[in-house]
């Protein structure tokens, strides 16, 4: 994580006073593992996050320790934040650490993938959902895994027949349906589509059970709606399904 993902989770950062960027910076060199900072480490955050730095930055962190109470504490090495700000600043962009955390984990996935369209679709994915988009990266995760599942079906013979085989034992009036590429699941309803794969070999008990919960998300969120969205929820439904899903059914 470096200053520019930081200030990218921070609304209207930009148009904070230098006292608060130095303090929030200060903060996220503290969260990094830094005790001590200096005027060099704060200017290189703000290079790192394109802003424009102060003309005299030592003019600032010196307000800051002179306070009353001071915000900035300074010793022979550098500089720290008071406790009490840092406690402060604790409660305010702890969330963001933790949201920059899981972001990178989702990242880290998108190395898994094999296939350069699902690395293009999943990384679109992601955009959607550091841009705070959640409704569209949940949708964007279950398309991702929809479209591996039928591909996953169309790319052996021996599971293409047995989800056939087991259209008809699902909706009768569909007997009719033979799947011979991947616009004729067109016929069939995304549920109706999982329902069937969850017996064809390969597909684990779990899986299915993943994809029906996945697929029921889906659906809450895919249209407007008063439900309120958690970035927990979609954490879990890309993890769930890359990982549980698009990883392990290989094509």
């Amino acid at each position: 994580m470096d200053a520019t993902e930081f200030v990218r989770q921070l609304p209207n950062f930009a148009a904070k006073n230098h006292p608060e960027r130095i303090k929030a910076f200060g903060w996220f060199l503290h969260s990094q593992g830094t005790g001590r900072f200096t005027a060099v480490d704060i200017r290189r955050c703000y290079d790192d996050a394109h802003l424009d730095k102060p003309a005299d930055m030592n003019r600032f962190l010196a307000s800051l320790v002179e306070k009353r109470p001071p915000e900035l504490l300074k010793d022979g090495t550098g500089y720290r934040l008071a406790q009490e700000t840092r406690e402060l600043l604790d409660r305010t962009l702890g969330k963001v650490e933790q949201v920059l955390l899981v972001e990178k984990v989702l990242t880290d996935l998108q190395d898994e993938l094999s296939d350069e369209g699902e690395r293009v679709f999943y990384d679109e994915t992601i955009k959607c959902y550091r841009a705070g988009a959640l409704r569209a990266a949940i949708v964007m995760t279950w398309n991702l895994a929809y479209d591996h599942l039928v591909r996953w079906v169309l790319a052996d013979a021996r599971r293409l027949d047995s989800f056939n085989a087991g259209i008809a034992k699902r909706n009768p009036k569909k007997a009719h349906v033979q799947i011979t590429k991947r616009e004729d699941f067109e016929e069939l309803k995304e549920d109706e589509t999982v329902d069937i794969v969850g017996n064809v070999p390969g597909i684990t008990t779990n899986m299915k059970r993943i994809l029906k919960e996945k697929l029921g998300r889906r659906n809450s969120y895919a249209h407007p709606s008063t439900l309120k969205i958690e970035r927990a929820q979609v954490d879990d439904m890309i993890t769930e399904l890359v990982n549980n899903v698009v990883l392990r059914l290989q094509l």
